[in-house]
């Protein structure tokens, strides 16, 4: 997986607060959903993370759970911890859609 020309091997997601960016307001994201995301790492500048944030699978390889991510099947593989938690982009089952520009 690339982006911008750098090959990605983790997830991440980030939620930002920094009082030195001058557009950033303290509790900007205090009303955000964050559910039943998939990331290796999820962190927020401030060290805390707002908002309401429930069944994530967060802080281990991501990348072992995936059917196939380099040939962009980012399905969960059945008994993974994305598979039992329900989190991620896909359920086992449900409808499968193939990401990116279609060519």
């Amino acid at each position: 997986m690339t982006w911008q020309g750098a090959r990605l091997d983790a997830a991440l997601v980030v939620m930002m607060y920094d009082p030195s960016i001058a557009w950033s307001r303290p509790g900007e994201n205090a009303h955000s959903l964050v559910v039943a995301n998939a990331a290796d790492s999820m962190f927020n500048v401030s060290g805390r993370l707002p908002g309401v944030h429930s069944a994530n699978v967060v802080g281990v390889p991501i990348r072992a759970m995936l059917a196939d991510p380099d040939g962009r099947d980012f399905r969960p593989k059945k008994g993974s911890q994305l598979d039992t938690m329900g989190a991620g982009a896909y359920t086992l089952g449900g409808e499968y859609w193939v990401p990116g520009p279609r060519r």
